[in-house]
């Protein structure tokens, strides 16, 4: 019994870390841009542009580590958008397909 029980629980964790076929990455033509600015008091922002450079329209999301993830965008190719993280250290780890 605890053996099943151990497999259930490795199996689990094994499925956790998977992403799931609906978090696929943006494609590769979908470029990601970032920087970061500072106010004249000090205040630093985040910020990052996602460019569609794919012949189609791309339905994407930015997922921020340290910050709230974005909405998911439909971007007609050849146009982008950007968003903006209050404070350091906010990036975007991947734009992900949605």
């Amino acid at each position: 019994m605890s053996a099943a029980i151990g497999t259930l629980v490795l199996s689990g964790s094994l499925l956790v870390g998977a992403a799931p076929a609906s978090a696929a990455l943006a494609p590769s033509c979908v470029y990601l841009s970032q920087w970061q600015t500072t106010s004249w008091y000090g205040a630093i922002t985040s910020h990052a542009r996602a460019t569609n450079h794919c012949s189609t329209t791309k339905r994407f999301r930015m997922i921020w580590a340290w910050a709230s993830d974005g909405d998911c965008r439909s971007v007609a190719a050849g146009l982008g958008y950007s968003e903006t993280r209050g404070g350091w250290p906010p990036k975007v780890t991947e734009l992900r397909s949605c």
